[in-house]
């Protein structure tokens, strides 16, 4: 699991659901000049964390809700894949 701490503005990372069930969301892009990139995130990790909520199990919807509505810093948990 990684921890990666994100301050004000955008996060630079396209973000999709898993599988067609829209539960659980992985990292879809990167900005090459966003946050993510900045801090180490690659394509293709799964969220497992958002602040202090599990949303490993949570539909994409509520997941981007969860980010839009928590304070900054904000800290994701993601899981690389292996």
């Amino acid at each position: 699991m990684n921890k990666v701490d994100f301050d004000e503005g955008s996060l630079g990372l396209g973000v999709d659901p898993i599988d067609e069930s829209g539960i659980g969301a992985f990292v879809s892009s990167v900005s090459a000049d966003g946050q993510g990139s900045q801090k180490g995130v690659k394509v293709g990790w799964v969220l497992v964390g958002v602040a202090t909520k599990d949303v490993s199990k949570m539909h994409i919807d509520k997941i981007m809700e969860v980010i839009a509505s928590s304070d900054r810093p904000m800290t994701i948990t993601f899981n690389p894949p292996e």
